[in-house]
């Protein structure tokens, strides 16, 4: 709930937004003050309400209740009927519901108890069970509890009771978020799940006479002799009301009854519209025809006086319309009694008409449906159908993929078969055959779930990690997990977790790998690599260099931690498109991605490609929000973020301030591929091709299962205590380095407790971790100053008035003083020394201590030097003098402008007032890498006098490009290998520790 709303009342149209925005609830409506919907197929997922705008609108308030459809949302609702009796009941069957009462605060309050709302684990699918017990003393059946799933739905707040006219309402407030919900508690999933091995036990828990109900079966078509159906004649002589009524349900209105035996006296059958069939659909608890399905009238009939029997149902009906020598279904059916077949190499309609029934020939081939997969990316499931045929004539159809959303139009028939299958003409036909297809594979139909994406699931069985080559669980490899991931991404495929000595000495391999080049890259990309193991991240890792150094190896070398067969040739490059790119991010959930050798190249329309994409993905893994999509009908699809790290190796940086806030950017400047270190760099991936660093990181991912809840809710806490180590100009950095000082705190805690790291050399390599992330946060200031708008807009001006593209005159609009510093050219032919002319445009004034910049003229000459320089201007003409503005460049300013009045050219003209030390060199850099002039007094630039980390080494200690591997294994007694380029500093932080820089208002 938003602050805004936490001062006022939400207006119901707002509650239904946060369901589907907020909780991915799916909504049904149905009429003010109201529990059941009264429209044909309102239980059916397609007709579920989950766009947020639209269920915003529609109520908006208050004009209908709405009521959270189970089988789309994934929940579960626990209804109590009876709270004398609920717990006693569970309780024979090993539940304890007050203890699961008070896990759960969200809780929906209604006009008999509370609801606690749970949410399922991902991909399982449940049905509505109910507890009942026979009545007692003339009493009615009592209804202990129901376990609603599925196609049902229950009443959300604000909706008004139907009884008591009052609003159901949240006991806690409304939940705040999908995660906010708990997943349903395993003693009842257990229970749901085996349902009809408990129920007897249910059944004795109750204290009085005990009778074991039926199970109600669904009443399906028998025929009488004379061809006509038995149903049907039932059907077409009386209404599901004329049948309810005879049983003592009280008609309320036109299209409602009362169940005789409720307990609130409300109406909870309804007739529903829109079908062609009358049919009733009850919501009342202990109704026997509360079975989640509707009824037509002889559904009713045979609940209600035959318990769901159907046979002695058929011969009742026959005898009471006066229907004689009525057959029932028998084991093996007739041809005709059978709707659709296969025949004769071909699939039959058996087309019931008054005159008997007509075999209608559908195609001259058969099929049928093999599989029915759901293919699931984390956010989005779709289902693919599989699907096989054979021809008339015996030929094989070869087993084909049909997305389940083509099925229905049958148009893959050509297009994956060809022309040989035929279907015969007509529209009645080609809906028959679809429906044929489904009737006659349901006994061999077989189901799986395929997941498409990487990284952590919630499943029945337990939280795993997801690869290539399936699922990791705290007890090893899952067993019964599909997995389809894309190529790029399929070699990403954790082994067994090493344990032992094999582990002791495979981490002592793995951090070995700091030595290939500078710790200031090999650190961070390190822990940048380990990173996405704890949770998506907000930032991204840019490696950069110029060719030929080995950026894509050593890339490569780390990301062999989630696979031995991962290497430099199978790396996403920047040809694909930006839409591919964005779509292997998203499916990358939880890994580091590596998206290689960032080189703009070609035309300028090109070199522009490479580096909007950059950005794209730069700002989506920074924003953690993915670009907006609708689907073919104009509905919101899930956006696709980024789910995992980005790591990028460029020769050039991708272009933009904003863009590089969000990421790190790490230089190599030595070669891995030459002389020792291409030996050393060899060594090295023959370790990770024999899987060693991949046992690593599938051994830190069995530990983190029943920790990483609890290590990423503390998060936060540590990154806001430890951002004072890392001194930086932009805020983002800071989080950077904190997030990945986290990383190593943890990885720390893992290779202590399970892989033999000793205190002692732990608490070197944090020593050697923290002085690496300060150093390159002391670095990345200088790569965003670079890409700072405010400093390119200054370099701009300073070229332009040195090649004259445009020029400054004085203030009384003369010429300057030494006017070749400022855009004018002297004439070698004429014979005056004074000889200069303007040159350009004229974009501002000189007077002896200020320019003055015309806000227009200047922004339109320094945009085309932009363009011509093939990087034009993101930002506006206003935004870049408001950053102007904010680093302290203009001398004067209004309240509410950026510009003030100034004379020139004996006039009054609004102008940027700057000093004139921004043309001649004498400026000093500021916040965020603005320049600020020194004879500008009002801001002084202040920072600690003392720190306990020296960050300059200075000529006694030059700098060690690439330390030395660790010469043994054992953790005890190993040295450590350091970077003789970053000196020492403390393990912990300490008070005198730096808080970084800060501006002071004189």
């Amino acid at each position: 709930m938003t602050a805004d709303h936490m001062d006022r009342a939400w207006d119901a149209g707002e509650y239904a937004e946060h369901y589907t925005a907020q909780l991915g609830f799916g909504l049904v409506a149905m009429q003010l003050g109201q529990k059941g919907p009264r429209s044909d197929g309102w239980n059916e997922p397609s007709n579920a309400l989950t766009d947020p705008e639209l269920v915003r609108e529609r109520f908006r308030g208050g004009r209908e209740n709405m009521g959270l459809l189970h089988s789309v949302s994934g929940t579960a609702v626990v209804d109590v009927d009876s709270l004398e009796h609920i717990t006693a009941a569970l309780a024979a069957v090993g539940v304890n519901w007050p203890e699961i009462v008070a896990q759960n605060p969200w809780r929906i309050r209604g006009f008999k108890g509370e609801k606690p709302v749970f949410r399922l684990p991902e991909g399982l699918v449940l049905t509505r069970r109910s507890l009942a017990w026979p009545p007692v003393g003339g009493a009615p059946r009592l209804t202990v509890f129901e376990l609603r799933a599925g196609s049902v739905q229950d009443v959300l707040p604000p909706s008004l009771h139907p009884l008591s006219r009052r609003p159901y309402t949240w006991v806690n407030g409304v939940p705040p978020s999908r995660e906010s919900l708990p997943l349903l508690p395993e003693p009842l999933l257990q229970l749901w799940l085996t349902w009809t091995d408990a129920l007897p036990r249910l059944q004795a828990a109750c204290p009085w006479a005990t009778q074991e109900q039926p199970e109600p079966t669904p009443p399906t078509a028998h025929r009488h002799d004379s061809g006509h159906s038995v149903i049907e004649a039932f059907n077409s002589r009386f209404t599901p009301g004329e049948v309810l009524e005879r049983h003592g349900y009280r008609p309320r209105g036109k299209d409602s009854w009362v169940f005789p035996e409720s307990s609130t006296g409300t109406a909870g059958v309804h007739t529903l519209h829109g079908s062609d069939t009358a049919r009733v659909y009850s919501h009342h608890a202990a109704d026997p025809l509360n079975t989640g399905h509707a009824h037509d009238a002889f559904s009713v009939f045979t609940h209600l006086e035959h318990n769901g029997d159907l046979k002695p149902a058929v011969k009742s009906a026959a005898c009471e319309l006066g229907l004689t020598q009525v057959t029932a279904a028998a084991s093996s059916p007739q041809q005709s009694d059978l709707l659709y077949e296969n025949r004769d190499g071909a699939l039959y309609w058996n087309k019931r008409n008054r005159e008997g029934v007509e075999s209608v020939r559908l195609t001259n081939f058969t099929a049928r449906i093999v599989a029915e997969t759901t293919v699931d990316d984390g956010a989005e499931r779709r289902s693919e159908l599989c699907i096989e045929g054979r021809l008339a004539d015996g030929r094989p159809l070869p087993r084909i993929q049909v997305p389940a959303e083509q099925y229905g139009s049958l148009n893959w028939i050509t297009e994956k078969w060809g022309v040989r299958p035929i279907v015969s003409p007509g529209t009645s036909v080609r809906q028959h055959l679809a429906v044929a297809l489904q009737v006659l594979s349901q006994e061999s139909l077989q189901e799986c779930t395929i997941y498409a994406h990487s990284g952590w699931r919630e499943l029945p069985s337990g939280k795993v990690f997801i690869t290539g080559s399936g699922a990791l669980g705290i007890e090893g490899s899952v067993d019964g997990i599909a997995v389809d991931l894309p190529r790029e991404l399929a070699a990403y495929a954790l082994p067994a977790a090493m344990t032992g000595a094999a582990l002791t000495q495979a981490l002592s391999l793995s951090l070995n790998t700091w030595a290939l080049a500078s710790d200031t890259v090999t650190i961070p990309l390190y822990l940048s690599t380990l990173r996405p193991l704890l949770g998506s991240a907000d930032f991204s890792v840019v490696v950069v260099g110029k060719t030929g150094l080995g950026k894509t190896q050593l890339a490569a070398l780390l990301l062999a931690h989630f696979g031995a067969a991962i290497t430099a040739q199978g790396l996403p490059g920047w040809h694909s498109t930006a839409n591919y790119l964005e779509r292997l991010a998203y499916l990358a959930k939880d890994l580091p991605l590596v998206i290689d050798d960032f080189n703009p190249t070609g035309s300028r329309n090109e070199q522009a490609r490479y580096h909007a994409t950059a950005e794209r993905l730069l700002r989506a893994q920074g924003n953690q929000n993915g670009r907006g999509r609708l689907n073919n009908r104009a509905a919101l699809r899930v956006a696709q973020e980024p789910r995992g790290l980005l790591i990028i190796t460029a020769e050039d940086l991708p272009k933009g301030h904003s863009a590089l806030a969000r990421a790190l950017v790490l230089r190599l400047t030595t070669s891995l591929t030459q002389g020792e270190a291409s030996a050393t760099l060899s060594q090295a991936q023959l370790q990770a091709s024999e899987g060693t660093y991949a046992g690593v990181t599938a051994a830190f991912v069995q530990w983190l299962i029943p920790r990483l809840a609890e290590l990423q809710s503390g998060k936060a806490a540590f990154v806001r205590e430890h951002r004072s180590l890392f001194p930086a100009a932009h805020a983002r950095t800071v989080t950077m380095a904190a997030e990945l000082y986290w990383t190593w705190d943890v990885f720390e805690r893992f290779a202590m407790e399970v892989a033999g790291l000793s205190p002692q050399m732990a608490s070197t390599y944090r020593q050697r971790v923290l002085r690496t992330l300060r150093t390159v946060t002391t670095q990345q200031a200088l790569h965003q100053e670079h890409a700072d708008p405010t400093q390119r807009a200054l370099m701009l001006l300073n070229a332009g008035l040195t090649t004259r593209a445009f020029h400054l005159e004085d203030a009384s609009g003369e010429m300057p003083d030494h006017p070749e510093h400022f855009g004018w050219q002297r004439r070698m032919t004429s014979g005056s020394t004074n000889d200069y002319h303007p040159q350009g445009k004229c974009v501002g004034w000189l007077t002896a201590t200020e320019v003055y910049l015309h806000p227009v003229q200047a922004y339109v000459e320094l945009q085309r030097l932009a363009d011509a320089e093939g990087e034009p201007f993101t930002t506006s003409r206003e935004t870049l003098w408001r950053h102007f503005q904010e680093a302290g460049l203009l001398r004067a300013h209004d309240d509410k402008r950026h510009t003030v009045k100034r004379a020139v050219r004996n006039t009054r003209a609004r102008v940027l007032v700057l000093s004139r030390t921004v043309l001649e060199g004498e400026c000093t850099s500021g916040a965020g890498g603005a320049s600020i002039p020194n004879d500008v007094q009002d801001i002084r630039f202040s920072a600690p006098t003392t720190s306990p980390f020296d960050l300059d080494p200075g000529p006694s200690a030059p700098p060690a490009d690439r330390p030395g591997p660790m010469p043994h294994p054992d953790w005890g007694q190993a040295d450590l290998v350091g970077d003789a380029s970053i000196p020492p500093c403390p393990t912990c932080p300490t008070n005198a520790s730096p808080r970084g820089f800060s501006y002071e208002l004189d």
